[in-house]
């Protein structure tokens, strides 16, 4: 378990550098413990300065590297198998730097981006929407009020069903 928090405060640091645009762009991975370890090639053994003391890590104590990922299969792309369809087709090879790449990555920080317009609510008169009984705060007659309400409620749905079971209860 302390291993679990101190993987989450080690990710939580990862966030906020990379939000704030001082990460190194060597730490980058797919998956979380991936993630940890290119940290950890970059900074070493670098613990933030505001992990509580119970979870703090160092030389004499490491963060425990975590489980180890297959390189081969994390993240690959299936492969069509319709190799007829580009048999003729030659694919370029991409010419761009992985920095390049990095950079144009769909979930880098967006500076000026807007929050969206908040939604105007629609006003709603309360005296056409809800019938029944206004509570009495002298007489507390909160639950005979709500008995009353549902009845009438059903009453005013149903009047035909009303009239034809209920009424000759009586």
């Amino acid at each position: 378990l302390r291993q679990e928090f101190r993987e989450l405060e080690l990710l939580n640091y990862i966030t906020k550098l990379r939000f704030e645009g001082k990460l190194r762009p060597q730490v980058a991975g797919n998956t979380r413990s991936s993630l940890i370890k290119s940290f950890q090639k970059v900074y070493n053994n670098y613990c933030p300065k505001d992990t509580p003391d119970p979870l703090k890590w160092d030389e004499e104590d490491p963060i425990l590297r975590p489980e180890q990922d297959d390189d081969d299969f994390v993240w690959q792309k299936a492969e069509k198998s319709n190799t007829s369809q580009n048999k003729g087709v030659k694919r370029k090879r991409d010419t761009e730097p992985d920095s390049t790449i990095a950079q144009n990555l769909k979930n880098d920080i967006i500076p000026n981006i807007q929050p969206p317009k908040k939604k105007q609510r629609r006003e709603i008169n309360l005296h056409d929407s809800i019938r029944g009984m206004t509570w009495n705060a002298e007489t507390w007659s909160c639950a005979y009020d709500s008995l009353l309400t549902i009845l009438s409620s059903t009453y005013l749905k149903n009047a035909r069903k009303w009239n034809d079971k209920v009424a000759h209860t009586n």
